[in-house]
Order: structure tokens, then sequence, then C-alpha cells
């Protein structure tokens, strides 16, 4: 998305070509990458004994929460989920960063209000994203934090995607018109 916007704002009117492009590969990149990083993860999961409470005290089958219903030795499997953790979140931040740094200065070159209101709001989910991302994946194992985590947890999931319409749909003219007139008639 980060590379989509990057084009859009940067290069419009190569924009359709250069999409055309890259899309699949990237794509087809992203697929594999999260393939290949879930796969080692739950092949190392499935090699954990299990014993005890069987009920996950979490509202999903987060990695944690699974860590901490098993009895056998964690270290490997915390290990590589915060190798997997800081490959993927860090390494995909750094390249949306990037993306968003060159972005930023071409808006700012635009001198556009409405162009800088249009990246401020995306880059806000954004971080909203990544931040909590990061806190939830990218630090050492603490399995006393499982509450704290089904809060962060509640921003990747259920804040982030809520605000993606206000972002994305509520700016285009004609949905607020329909809104309006939606309102109007009630």
């Amino acid at each position: 998305m980060a590379y989509d916007r990057y084009l859009a704002i940067c290069y419009p009117l190569r924009y359709s070509s250069l999409m055309n492009m890259s899309s699949a590969r990237l794509s087809l990149s992203s697929w594999l990458g999260g393939f290949l990083a879930f796969s080692l993860l739950t092949f190392l999961t499935s090699r954990l004994t299990f014993c005890g409470l069987n009920v996950i005290n979490h509202f999903l089958c987060d990695i944690d929460s699974c860590l901490a219903l098993s009895c056998s030795d964690i270290w490997p499997m915390e290990l590589a989920t915060f190798l997997v953790s800081i490959i993927v979140v860090v390494a995909f931040c750094v390249v949306t960063l990037v993306s968003y740094i060159y972005i930023l200065s071409s808006i700012l070159r635009i001198q556009s209000a409405h162009g800088q209101k249009k990246a401020s709001a995306h880059l806000s989910v954004v971080t909203i994203w990544y931040g909590s991302t990061m806190f939830l994946y990218v630090k050492p194992s603490a399995p006393n934090s499982l509450d704290l985590n089904k809060l962060v947890n509640t921003f990747t999931t259920v804040v982030t995607p809520l605000l993606n319409p206000f972002i994305y749909t509520l700016r285009n003219k004609e949905v607020k018109q329909a809104l309006r007139q939606a309102f109007q008639k009630k």
C-alpha cells in the first residue's frame, strides 16, 4: 500500500504502467514471505508440549497466549518469534517509512493543503498499526503482559480497520454527499 501511494503521489502520470509491472511481484513476494515466516513459527509451535489448562487467555490465537500454555522450554520459540518479528515488522516498517518520506517531500513541494491533509490522515493509521504491531511482536516475551497484549491487539484488529473507512471513503465527495442526503432524510 505504501508503494502504491508512493507511485500515485510521486509519479501520477506513470502510475498505471509502473503499478501494472510490479503489482504481481509485490503480491507474490508478500504471500511467499508471509507463508515462509509463519510456517517456521507454526512448525516450532507444533513441537511444543502443552499441559494443564487448555484455555487461551486471549480473544484470538496469538503466539504469546499459546506460549503461555506450553509446559516445555519456550526459549527457542521466543527467539524465533522475536527474530521473525524483527525481520518482518521492522523491515516493512522501514520500507513504509522510506516511502512516506518520499511522499511527504513530494506533497510539501506541491504545497497543497488538501494533499497534506490526505497524507497525514493515512499516515496516522499506518502509525497506529505499526506502533501496536511493534509493541506486540518486537519485544522479549513477557507472559504476564497478556492482558496488555489484548488491549494493544484491539488497536491492530479493531481500531485500525475502523478508521480506514473514515480516511479513505469519507474524503470522497460523492460519499459525503450521499451521507448528507441520508442524514437529511432522517
